[in-house]
């Protein structure tokens, strides 16, 4: 989910919802888009109009960009104290592809107009992999531990993007090779590994599936190559896969090749290494309002629950862009993003 996001994973309170037939808890994955002019108001539960009580006190994970975390007036030790006041866990979202300038010799793309830029600028997902460890070391440094690291969107940004038309000549992806973005990751990696001093810390990856630029079955293929290669960089299998899948046909792209890409991809990840793939409750990026966005999202997390895009355990509520709700929080505030989610929770 390539952007410096916040997120959340709230258990499902008891009585707001019918657990699944094998009474497996639900938890709910909310991002909060950390370009949002109010975002830190959500660790300020001491004002009643900051107040999300129903799902914080049933959230067990916070996820922090390391870009914010690593910003200069960062709050790190606000956010420690806090996650530690309402006993939740802490993941870190890390951003590993290098862009062209940052290679020696720099690479190099051709733009449509035949020149020749630097690959990679302005590409999402671009940054540097040892941001992964400075950014857990001042989080330890404050006091707090990383349990999660989840990778964004590495195979996509760094492997097969190629061309944004929207920004001109501006945004060209690097095309790195399967074994090359493997090492960047690696590269992340061991720079957490020299600081990291939680030895259960495991990982997650977003991936996108709703995608113009190459064939379903090509992504297919492309996974099926990048699993084994990141598995073995990380020493361990990923735990999730989270994806941005608009499920209503009310996107860009293709609904039926996204549907039967996940479909045929949740088995395999499943018998691979018991990996979930587990679908956003996104709205489409395309949504003019923040109302609108937050009934299609909620819409979009059902319909992934109806065609087993969910996990037993997990729903996954996580959004970076513009057009989503102004206000955050409360939670009692009709429209606002904590609002939206406890609608879904509570099945309204």
């Amino acid at each position: 989910m390539a952007a410096l996001a916040m997120a959340v994973v709230a258990i499902m309170p008891t009585a707001a919802r019918a657990a699944p037939p094998d009474q497996t808890p639900i938890k709910l994955f909310i991002a909060f888009p950390m370009h949002h002019d109010n975002v830190e108001d959500i660790f300020d539960q001491t004002n009643p109009a900051h107040a999300w009580p129903n799902v914080l006190r049933n959230t067990a994970v916070i996820s922090f960009s390391d870009g914010y975390i690593l910003r200069p007036h960062a709050p790190v030790a606000t956010i420690v104290a806090f996650l530690k006041q309402h006993n939740i866990k802490m993941s870190l979202a890390i951003n590993v592809v290098l862009q062209g300038k940052d290679t020696s010799p720099p690479t190099y793309a051709t733009t449509a107009s035949g020149q020749q830029t630097p690959c990679g600028h302005h590409v999402p997902a671009s940054g540097t992999p040892s941001d992964a460890g400075v950014a857990i070391d001042k989080i330890q440094q404050a006091g707090g531990r990383v349990d999660f690291v989840t990778l964004d969107e590495p195979l996509y940004f760094g492997h097969e993007y190629t061309h944004n038309q929207a920004r001109g000549d501006q945004s060209y992806g690097c095309q790195w090779s399967i074994p090359q973005v493997a090492g960047m990751v690696k590269a992340a990696v061991q720079s957490i590994n020299r600081v990291n001093t939680n030895a259960n810390i495991r990982y997650a990856e977003w991936e996108p599936m709703g995608n113009r630029l190459i064939s379903a079955d090509q992504k297919f293929a492309d996974i099926q190559a990048w699993e084994p290669a990141l598995t073995q960089v990380l020493g361990q299998k990923i735990t999730y896969m989270f994806s941005d899948a608009n499920l209503l046909g009310t996107g860009r792209d293709s609904l039926q090749d996204t549907q039967s890409l996940m479909l045929r991809l949740k088995p395999w990840l499943a018998q691979y290494g018991n990996i979930e793939l587990i679908a956003n409750c996104i709205g489409d990026k395309q949504t003019p309002d923040s109302a609108a966005w937050g009934e299609e999202a909620i819409q979009n997390c059902r319909r992934a629950e109806q065609l087993g895009l969910k996990s037993r355990s997990i729903a996954l509520w996580a959004n970076w862009i513009q057009r989503m709700p102004e206000q955050l929080v409360p939670e009692t505030l009709p429209g606002s993003y904590t609002n939206d989610m406890l609608r879904y929770l509570t099945g309204n």
